[in-house]
């Protein structure tokens, strides 16, 4: 979702627009799917764009990686 900061909310913008604008290679996920859904991709380049608590999902994005790395 985007959260506002002291901004008002931009009307009929919301993230899956934005992913729509993006193209194909882009994908949605929540918070919670994040890790997986990267391991999934097989992604060589990993973008997180957020604000607030969006560096809580490095700890838990690297440690899917490194497990998924030990089967390969």
């Amino acid at each position: 979702d985007i959260y506002a900061a002291r901004e008002e909310p931009i009307e009929g913008i919301t993230a899956q627009v934005l992913v729509n604008k993006i193209g194909a290679k882009a994908t949605l996920v929540s918070k919670t799917e994040a890790p997986q859904a990267i391991v999934n991709s097989k992604a060589k380049i990993i973008l997180t764009v957020g604000a607030g608590d969006i560096d809580r999902l490095i700890t838990p994005i690297k440690n899917h990686i490194e497990k998924e790395a030990c089967f390969e």
